[in-house]
């Protein structure tokens, strides 16, 4: 037994306290790039670059490799840091991902719509002016780029969380549910839309409201933006745009088209379930 703790180079217990510090930074290190999920080999990527450093070290330790032991040993802290500066992004959507919310019970429709609200206004002030898009019956994922993905409950600390990280950017689209859950952010639309629809009324429009007008004529969502400079709302849903709407109409409207949405889709639901 001695022996072993010879090789180790475990000569006392305060040995053996440090050497379960800095295994327990590594474990909860390794726990935490493991939580990497914006890969396209989810839980392999961030995890996979540390394990292949690791190897490195101790591959040069069994084959006495002094000179590269000694690299490792002295470049350590500034590997480390490289590590992090070239997966910046990756670790800030993990950051993100993984930051405590405390759960809370589902907002009604005011509530999370106030909240949304704020969040227009706060990223206005981050310079970030958002898309807000609230879906219908038809689900979203095959017609929007996501870049982050929550299915979480509208919470105002993790919108806020959302619009101080660089998660998103100006004209990033929020996507959001009738039921108050926010699902994604986007960084646009998956397919430009044919230029031979638009009008010449329709091309005097912002690009975002033309895009906007496109989809909602095919989709039953609703999209709403606030102008940074005059703070009005402008609301687009079923092929219409209605524009420089308070904040006290907007709301009216959206909470309005939401119910009458929901409405429909409880009654199409009953009808299938007669039928059967």
């Amino acid at each position: 037994m001695y022996s072993y703790l010879s090789f180790l180079h475990i000569v006392h217990w305060i040995d053996i306290l440090e050497i379960g510090l800095f295994s327990s930074c590594i474990f909860f290190f390794c726990r935490w790039l493991k939580q990497d999920r914006q890969s396209n080999r989810p839980c392999l990527k961030l995890l996979s670059y540390f394990y292949l450093g690791c190897a490195g070290f101790v591959s040069a330790y069994v084959f006495d490799l002094y000179a590269v032991v000694q690299f490792y040993t002295y470049s350590w802290p500034a590997l480390i840091m490289l590590f992090i500066i070239v997966h910046q992004k990756s670790l800030q959507k993990n950051y993100v991902a993984a930051r405590t919310i405390k759960p809370t019970q589902q907002a009604d429709l005011n509530t999370w719509l106030q909240i949304m609200i704020s969040t227009a206004f706060k990223s206005i002030q981050y310079k970030k002016d958002l898309i807000f898009i609230i879906e219908g019956k038809n689900n979203l994922d095959d017609f929007v780029t996501s870049t982050t993905t929550f299915n979480a409950p509208i919470q105002k600390q993790l919108c806020n969380i959302i619009v101080e990280s660089s998660l998103c950017k100006s004209k990033s689209q929020i996507i959001i549910t009738q039921h108050g859950t926010l699902r994604t952010i986007s960084s646009g639309w998956k397919k430009e839309i044919d230029h031979v629809w638009l009008d010449n009324k329709t091309k005097t429009y912002a690009p975002w409201e033309q895009e906007a007008l496109y989809w909602c004529t095919h989709l039953d969502a609703l999209i709403f933006y606030i102008e940074p400079t005059t703070k009005k709302c402008t609301i687009i849903a079923q092929g219409n745009r209605v524009p420089h709407l308070s904040l006290e109409k907007a709301m009216s409207i959206i909470a309005q088209y939401i119910r009458k949405s929901s409405l429909s889709l409880q009654k199409n639901t009953s009808e299938k379930g007669a039928t059967l």
